[in-house]
């Protein structure tokens, strides 16, 4: 999960603080999602952190039942992107993943179905949608084999 960045677009409407770590419904807003991917056993979820990642280490050090957590410190979230966040894992992850962004909500049987769709054998996943308006600050990304 990646959690490194500054949130300029909402940070003054949270106080500066971390935004993976902005309370909904009494806990983080990171804390619901790490609870939705933990639903289906997951062997260990990585959080990249950056900006104020000592908010997020502090709250997860000892969460996870059965979850090993870890983290990896991306020094480099003020001046690059997503996806060098995510290039960081690439040494500690050797097999599937699910891979999300650290403050975007999913409902749980979302991450439910992308979990079976997996073990079905299907290797990835598409989603398309007419009625989202992408920042032109998010960076766009083409992978192909």
């Amino acid at each position: 999960m990646l959690c490194a960045g500054k949130g300029k677009r909402v940070a003054e409407h949270i106080n500066y603080s971390q935004k993976c770590m902005f309370p909904v419904y009494g806990k983080p807003l990171l804390a619901h999602i790490f609870e939705h991917f933990e639903s289906v056993r997951l062997n260990r979820v990585y959080f990249v952190i950056g900006y104020k990642g000592n908010e997020i280490k502090n709250y997860f050090d000892w969460k996870g039942k059965g979850t090993e957590i870890r983290f990896i410190e991306d020094n480099g979230f003020e001046v690059d992107s997503t996806s060098r966040s995510l290039l960081l894992t690439k040494p500690f992850i050797q097999e599937d993943f699910l891979y999300s962004q650290g403050e975007i909500f999913y409902e749980q049987h979302l991450i439910k179905k992308l979990y079976n769709f997996r073990m079905k054998g299907f290797s990835g996943v598409i989603a398309i949608s007419k009625d989202v308006e992408i920042a032109n600050t998010h960076p766009r990304v083409m992978i192909s084999n």
